[in-house]
């Protein structure tokens, strides 16, 4: 399970189109400060990407800058809710099933991202909330694995190679307790270098990412800046045996389908294909039928994925080699720490800008100019900033317990439903008179 992290740091709005460039690389993002600095909560619809799930923190809550956690979809994943977790309201807590086998069971990862306010006046109002709620994160029952991930302004903590402070430092700090809190937890800190850059300013390692087991992660990436963000991405990959194969999908031609041939196969008798067959089996029937007849008369071919493009539909091929330019110059300067690399990074990060926004710019007036001859074009560009994936969550059975399975919730939605229908007795019935009519008869005049 492939995880990019970082600090969106003003309005992931702004920075959608280059999230979801390189969104396809991965299962699961994780971001923090996606609300823009004003406090305007950002649209949902618009930050949805295809083929993940988006969960987030309740962006409402005044004083936060906004969590979330994209997941692919191809995983079954629920929103974990906890009295001590909702209590610190800048963080995203999610439990994912990852259909893989570990001693017989399934695996289950929970996933927390999570935000720290930089400004110590507002940090020291909520640090006690964190704390509990890492400290209950680290003792749920049932998760094979724990991953939590983050901004927590913690930069004076040196991790290496155990968590502690200068010698200068009292215990009274807030840092100090922050420390005892993941000794409490048992979590595993991975990040040692630094994550935030900032001009005239020594780096600091702001972002963290946590596990429960140390074996986990083997390997941390340190990869560049989301837009021009002061916070570089991390990223990493959870080690752990998992049988999620990638998907595959049909695509179908419908406009060169063999439409006289497929008449041909569904001019049947269907009173006699259907006789004496319940409502289901006919039903069962039919589908048989029809996916023969697309099976033989509409041209198709199987690809790999779930049918989402990996990358944007108006992304060109100079604005996807800026991206690419912009990511090579990124390790080039982590290899040589070149102050002169480093000015290179920044003048490739801002033309990669400039040429995402400008493609679709271009994109956008070019449907524009088209929307009366490319109707398709323009629903299948709505439809790609738009694609949502609901479902049904985790549900409360009798016992307490909740539902681990789809066929468990689809029990429990149809009892719920069913006791809902009033039961008639069909024994008693009343006659109803028929009613008169206030006028005749509806006279029908034929045109001569």
């Amino acid at each position: 399970m492939k995880i990019y992290y970082t600090n969106v740091d003003n309005s992931l709005l702004s920075k959608y189109d280059e999230l979801y460039t390189i969104s396809k690389d991965y299962d699961v993002i994780a971001l923090t400060e996606i609300k823009p600095k004003n406090g305007k909560i950002p649209e949902l619809e618009l930050l949805q990407i295809p083929g993940y799930d988006l969960h987030t923190s309740d962006l409402t809550q005044e004083n936060t800058r906004g969590t979330c956690i994209y997941i692919k979809n191809k995983y079954k994943s629920n929103r974990y809710t906890h009295p001590i977790t909702d209590e610190y309201s800048d963080s995203t807590w999610i439990t994912v099933n990852t259909k893989g086998k570990q001693g017989g069971m399934n695996q289950s990862v929970l996933i927390g991202c999570i935000y720290r306010s930089g400004t110590p006046e507002t940090a020291k109002l909520m640090d006690a909330k964190l704390n509990a709620a890492l400290i209950h994160s680290s003792v749920i029952k049932g998760q094979t694995h724990k991953v939590v991930v983050g901004d927590f302004n913690m930069n004076k903590i040196i991790w290496k190679p155990e968590p502690s402070l200068p010698g200068n430092q009292k215990e009274s700090t807030v840092e100090h307790k922050f420390i005892e809190t993941i000794r409490d937890t048992y979590y595993h800190q991975h990040v040692q270098n630094p994550t935030r850059y900032r001009e005239q300013q020594i780096p600091t390692v702001d972002d963290l990412i946590f596990t429960s087991d140390e074996n986990t992660v083997t390997t941390i990436g340190y990869g560049p800046h989301l837009g021009k963000s002061d916070h570089i991405s991390l990223t990493t990959e959870l080690q752990m045996t998992q049988n999620s194969t990638q998907r595959k999908h049909t695509i179908y031609s419908y406009d060169k389908a063999d439409y006289n041939k497929m008449g041909e196969m569904l001019n049947l008798d269907w009173e006699t294909e259907l006789t004496n067959l319940s409502t289901q089996d006919a039903m069962d029937k039919l589908e048989i039928i029809l996916a023969k007849a697309v099976e033989e008369c509409v041209p198709h071919r199987t690809v790999k994925g779930n049918g989402a493009s990996s990358k944007p539909i108006w992304m060109t091929r100079e604005a996807l080699r800026t991206v690419r330019k912009k990511h090579s110059s990124w390790i080039r300067y982590l290899n040589t720490k070149d102050g002169k690399h480093y000015q290179e990074y920044i003048d490739q990060r801002n033309k990669a800008q400039h040429a995402i926004r400008r493609a679709c710019r271009e994109y956008e007036q070019k449907l524009a100019k088209e929307c009366h001859k490319n109707n398709k074009g323009i629903w299948k560009y709505v439809k790609s900033r738009t694609t949502t994936k609901s479902g049904v969550g985790q549900l409360l059975k009798k016992d307490g317990t909740l539902t681990e399975t789809d066929i468990e919730a689809a029990e429990i939605l149809n009892q719920q439903f069913y006791e809902q229908f009033t039961k008639e007795n069909m024994s008693n019935i009343p006659d109803i008179p028929p009613k008169k009519l206030i006028h005749g008869p509806i006279e029908i005049k034929h045109s001569t």
